[in-house]
């Protein structure tokens, strides 16, 4: 049978470093509730890879590289 297919956890500062913003910006996106988060403990947070897609999907640009 197929199992299925588990989505892959980012960090902060993996999904600030994909989107070109600093981990305080994407903080402060998870505190306005503007990106779901999957909270594994009281403190850490994690980024689905779905939720970075669709974030992508609708519009969302990564600043510039500099």
């Amino acid at each position: 049978m197929n199992e299925p297919q588990l989505d892959t956890l980012h960090t902060v500062a993996e999904v600030a470093r994909r989107f070109g913003l600093k981990p305080s910006t994407i903080r402060r996106m998870i505190y306005e509730k503007r990106i779901d988060v999957f909270r594994p403990s009281a403190r850490a947070v994690r980024i689905s890879e779905k939720t970075i897609r669709e974030k992508l999907a609708r519009g969302f640009s990564p600043s510039v590289a500099r």
